[in-house]
């Protein structure tokens, strides 16, 4: 797993409190930019599959990745 996608994993199975999932949403944001910025959308859009493949039972945190 990509180190982005590690931070996200703590946060995310931290709980299901919303506050984590808007600091995980946050740092996904923050990865995308870095992505397009590097002209790597490519690679981000792999890395959020991975993500929505991981924890695909985390509901609320699916609703926020739509919005990416």
């Amino acid at each position: 797993m990509r180190s982005p996608t590690r931070l996200l994993l703590h946060l995310v199975e931290g709980g299901s409190r919303g506050s984590q999932h808007g600091e995980a949403f946050a740092i996904a944001k923050k990865v995308r930019a870095l992505r397009v910025a590097h002209k790597q959308l490519g690679m981000f859009g792999d890395e959020l599959a991975e993500i929505r493949l991981e924890w695909k039972r985390k509901r609320n945190f699916m609703k926020l990745l739509d919005a990416l």
